[in-house]
């Protein structure tokens, strides 16, 4: 329902009043219509609400990536924007579109009873989704830091030929950057209140994610359609493309945000199952409940480090991911272990009440 509403509302502020297209359009009618404000502040993520569909998530960020596929627009004059794409994107996106794709596999996740769409992947996957996630990440932060360096160059004959026009205001073509990070912030101060595994926050942050998504999504398609208009009636076209670099480089780290907090949801969903497996509950070994703590706590530390990760390296974030899969690895094992020892318990119980059942009718 969230999803639904969400685009809905996405269609109704991006496509309710359709930009009109003059013969010589200097300025698009959307240029100048500023993104649609969220709720801030923790309060935002702290009432009840549906689960998220995970693997329709996992579509979207293919989305988000598979819309770089085409080149983007260039100039007999402005060359940059073609030869980053070359250069960057190019190279990677069969890569990461690949990972996502072996994630849309539905064997892979876990199905509750009574849920209608997948909240967990299955214990076994954790390393290989790690893996991945971690490569995808790398990918996503290497374009991004790269794509900050890129600069549109008009060559010097176009130079005093009204080229470059002064004054007017960039086209906005991705959702702002900086409130979708502080996106984040507001979920983790919510789980601050909430405790420590509180799955609804982060149904409300990817639910959040998609909306921004939508908008950029929706936002771009009208862009190109606007750019293919008007290379037919003008060549004044640097600002375009600089609307184009800086939507490139906003939704290039708006998708790596967003392959954080997926992460995050589903390793807080993993937390959540090793909590109500209640290890205290099946073994008195103080140690094992001990090391069980640590590890818990451990992963606990990582997700939030990973969920606001805003790292110089791209490795950076694998090695926080990795950090939580060994603490994940350390629980599984203490599990296994309690497990067995209850399993032992329970049959010396049982071995000792048929015992003393046979007594009892010996003595008889």
């Amino acid at each position: 329902m969230i999803r639904i509403a969400c685009l809905l509302s996405v269609l109704v502020l991006v496509l309710g009043i359709p930009p009109a297209f003059a013969e010589e359009p200097e300025a698009p009618s959307f240029g100048g219509r500023a993104p649609p404000d969220m709720p801030s502040g923790p309060e935002a993520y702290m009432t009840p609400t549906d689960r998220t569909d995970l693997l329709a998530f996992v579509q979207a960020l293919h989305r988000q990536i598979a819309q770089f596929k085409d080149p983007p627009p260039s100039t007999q004059d402005v060359t940059a924007l073609r030869d980053a794409w070359n250069a960057i994107l190019r190279p990677r996106i069969g890569r990461m579109t690949k990972r996502l794709e072996k994630w849309s596999d539905a064997s892979r996740w876990i199905y509750l009873e009574g849920e209608e769409h997948p909240v967990a992947l299955k214990p076994d996957q954790w390393t290989a989704f790690t893996r991945d996630m971690a490569s995808l990440a790398t990918e996503l932060h290497g374009a991004w830091k790269q794509y900050g360096t890129v600069k549109l160059k008009p060559k010097e004959s176009m130079s005093g030929h009204g080229y470059m026009p002064r004054g007017r205001p960039l086209t906005r073509l991705a959702y702002p950057w900086p409130t979708m990070y502080g996106s984040i912030m507001d979920r983790q101060a919510a789980g601050g209140r909430l405790g420590r595994w509180d799955s609804h926050s982060y149904w409300h942050l990817l639910g959040r994610f998609r909306y921004a998504w939508d908008w950029s999504y929706l936002r771009r398609q009208q862009w190109y359609e606007y750019w293919r208009r008007r290379r037919q009636a003008t060549k004044k076209l640097f600002d375009d493309l600089r609307s184009e670099l800086n939507g490139t480089r906003d939704t290039l780290g708006e998708t790596l945000m967003g392959v954080q907090v997926f992460v995050a949801a589903l390793q807080n969903a993993e937390e959540e199952r090793m909590q109500e497996e209640c290890i205290p509950c099946k073994t008195k070994d103080e140690t094992l409940v001990k090391m069980a703590e640590t590890a818990l706590e451990g992963m606990h530390t990582a997700r939030l480090n990973g969920e606001s990760f805003q790292g110089r390296s791209s490795s950076g974030y694998g090695t926080i991911l990795r950090k939580w899969l060994r603490s994940q690895k350390a629980a599984t094992k203490v599990l296994r272990i309690a497990v067995e020892e209850q399993e032992a318990a329970e049959a010396e119980e049982a071995e000792e009440a048929k015992e003393a059942k046979e007594a009892a009718g010996a003595s008889k």
